[in-house]
């Protein structure tokens, strides 16, 4: 049988679509097939051009057609507005941006003689000029000062006004997002048509009923109406009314301390009211619109939920998806199927506040007994230094009694003198009268008169005698009294003793009866906490038919980490679960603060010659810090990680990382958190190696 001769068969690589390889096909195809024709491939030849042009064209739309392929897949799409179309056909409307709110303080800085009232969209304002509109009014009797607590949120009302041309599936653009890092806050778009108003619904529903849908991920943002199947169609003439609001997302999220400006004054009956506004707490729940990488995770999460919370995975995927127009959306949410006490978080906050009440009651009592025995030392120390005074007392009366005495005893004797001298100057000036009476001569005359004035003089000293002998009997009369008050004080200072003494021993019975009670009472509380927990583990068993979903949500701070969630989102949250949830379901929402492990990130590194430490250090740090943002729960931080931050920091030689807390490592030095926790900024220290 003759062999048949046939030429190769040529072999198209598919993949083979960039220019070079289109060239050198189109030129290999050419030596083939047309080789007796053309044989002239310099480079400066017609058909080496034409053949390169072709190779452009096509390399140039082969390309298209790969990015137009990878866009309509949604594990493949590169931006966001084809996500976000991919993902409406899967019945999924990507998380729109969000207000920041907080709760202010607002208090009249004066006493006003009318009623006060401050309007709902009222704004307040930080230093940067970042507006926060009251969601709703406060009012003041008159007379009134007191402090209103007053709900606010980031944004700007703004205002559009449209006329319906009677068409099916109107569209009109929302004006006003011009500004980079502006965006149209999610749900807060309130539509009137003729007057009334109408629902907006997050895909347009096929029910004849008045509702509109809005493209938060056009460029700018459109207002959508149906087409008389899927919604109504505003009547042809009809005023259009739309009300909205534009914040800045996260940037809202502002600590605490800094919304005290108003926008413009308060104005009531032609008269400027005083406010006083204080920020008591940190403004949370602002975000930006959902960012690829979520859309592309939580679309088919939502898909599969069905609008319907039965698994974990639905109830994160419907958290995820949620916005409340005034408090703005989750940052991370997590879900626990509840199975017992060590699960419960609400239980084990529950059981830790107990656990808290007691231990803070008995910290305070053992304070109270603490002061109480340094009261006994002061007590005892009174005592001795009372026994002391009480000597001295006791001694200084004997004294003073002896001084009495003594001074008696010199009045008696001064008393004997006096009458001694009193006599003998009786005596004298009798006989110097004798001797005047017998007219004796003149020298006896003047003895006579020396006799006299020396009398006169006795005369003197002695009622000098007497006044001082009087000043005695006065100060022994009050050398008694004072006796008699010291006696008294000896006797008051020995009953307090006594008092004091027997008020110690009291005191220290009861110190002893008081740390007894406490000990049996803290017995008493363990064991109260062990039969809760027993009893919920039975009641949460996985033989138990109760199925409780513990949703711990995170909000994230003015540095983009994780904190606790505003008190109204978690409602707004727990009230949207209610609707959603299956029916056999419990739902308790909380704040994932406690559940959230701060990551201790300890770096030493060499700097390469020619940098500045200093700013290698900071670059370092800040991209560490990115690294501990927007984790997952029950993530796993690995070194890994951390040491691949040398590759995007220029000028680090080398680095050791260490990670910590301890507790939560693995054997590789991993940072492990459980599957109900998540990791976020804790301490970040970077330090060069001397």
């Amino acid at each position: 049988m003759a062999t048949v001769e046939r030429d190769p068969l040529t072999r198209t690589q598919y993949v083979g679509k960039d220019f070079d390889t289109i060239f050198d096909d189109l030129v290999a195809r050419a030596k083939t097939e047309f080789a007796d024709t053309f044989n002239d491939f310099a480079e400066s030849s017609p058909g080496v051009m034409f053949m390169d042009l072709v190779a452009y064209a096509t390399g140039s739309l082969a390309w298209y057609m790969d990015r137009q392929a990878t866009e309509v897949y949604l594990d493949t799409v590169r931006f966001r507005v084809n996500a976000a179309r991919i993902s409406r056909m899967l019945g999924y409307k990507p998380a729109r941006a969000a207000s920041a709110s907080t709760d202010l303080s607002v208090e009249l800085a004066k006493t006003y003689s009318m009623n006060v009232t401050l309007p709902a969209g009222f704004q307040i304002k930080n230093t940067d000029g970042l507006v926060f509109e009251a969601a709703s009014s406060a009012a003041w009797v008159a007379g009134d000062i007191s402090a209103k607590t007053l709900t606010v949120s980031e944004g700007v009302t703004k205002r559009a006004v449209f006329v319906s041309d009677g068409t099916e599936n109107q569209r009109f653009t929302l004006p006003g997002l011009s500004e980079d890092g502006t965006y149209l806050v999610g749900q807060s778009c309130v539509v009137t048509v003729a007057g009334v108003e109408w629902d907006e619904v997050e895909l347009m529903e096929v029910e004849t009923t008045d509702q509109f849908e809005v493209e938060y991920d056009e460029d700018p943002p459109v207002i959508r109406f149906g087409d008389g199947l899927a919604g109504n169609v505003p009547a042809s003439g009809a005023e259009i009314r739309v009300s909205y609001r534009i914040g800045h997302g996260d940037t809202g999220n502002l600590s605490s301390g800094q919304l005290t400006k108003e926008v413009a004054p308060l104005i009531v009956a032609g008269t400027t009211i005083k406010l006083t506004i204080t920020q008591p707490e940190k403004a949370t729940g602002g975000s930006p619109p959902e960012t690829l990488a979520s859309i592309k995770a939580n679309a088919p999460r939502y898909f599969a939920a069905r609008g319907v919370a039965v698994t974990i995975s639905d109830y994160k995927a419907l958290v995820s998806s949620f916005n409340d127009p005034q408090y703005g959306r989750v940052a991370m949410v997590g879900a626990i199927n509840t199975r017992g006490s060590a699960t419960d978080t609400e239980l084990q906050a529950l059981m830790q506040n107990v656990t808290d009440a007691f231990q803070a009651l008995q910290t305070y009592v053992q304070t109270r007994v603490d002061g109480s025995q340094s009261d006994l030392a002061d007590i005892d120390s009174y005592l001795e230094i009372f026994e002391t005074q009480r000597g001295l007392v006791e001694d200084e009366t004997t004294n003073l009694a002896t001084y009495a005495a003594s001074i008696a005893s010199i009045v008696t004797l001064l008393g004997s003198y006096i009458s001694v001298i009193t006599d003998r100057s009786s005596q004298i000036s009798e006989r110097g009268q004798d001797i005047i009476d017998r007219n004796a001569d003149a020298s006896d005359v003047m003895d006579a008169s020396a006799i006299q004035t020396y009398c006169t003089q006795v005369d003197a000293q002695i009622a000098l005698l007497q006044a001082q002998m009087s000043a005695l009997l006065v100060q022994k009369t009050n050398v008694e009294a004072t006796s008699e008050v010291l006696d008294d004080i000896e006797f008051q200072l020995l009953n307090n003793l006594g008092l004091a003494t027997a008020r110690s021993g009291t005191i220290a019975t009861d110190l002893s009866e008081i740390e007894t009670e406490l000990t049996a009472q803290d017995a008493a509380v363990a064991t109260a906490l062990t039969s809760i927990e027993a009893h919920f583990d039975e009641h949460l068993s996985s033989a138990s038919e109760a199925n409780m979903i513990t949703v711990p949500v995170l909000a994230k701070d003015a540095d983009g980490f994780f904190t606790t969630p505003s008190n109204g989102l978690m409602l707004a949250v727990a009230d949207y679960l209610e609707s959603v949830k299956d029916v056999t379901h419990t739902v308790n929402v909380v704040s994932g603060e406690e559940m959230l492990v701060e990551a201790e990130v300890t770096i030493t590194l060499k700097v390469s010659r020619n940098y500045v430490a200093s700013s290698v250090i900071a670059d370092v740090e800040a991209a560490v810090l990115e690294l501990l943002k927007d984790r997952e729960f029950g993530e796993t931080l690995f070194l890994q990680e951390v040491y691949d931050v040398r590759g995007d920091v220029e000028g680090v030689d080398y680095m050791n990382v260490t990670l910590g807390p301890s507790d939560k490592l693995d054997g590789s030095g991993n940072l492990v958190p459980d599957a109900d926790e998540v990791i976020t900024n804790g301490t970040v220290s970077v330090a060069e190696v001397s």
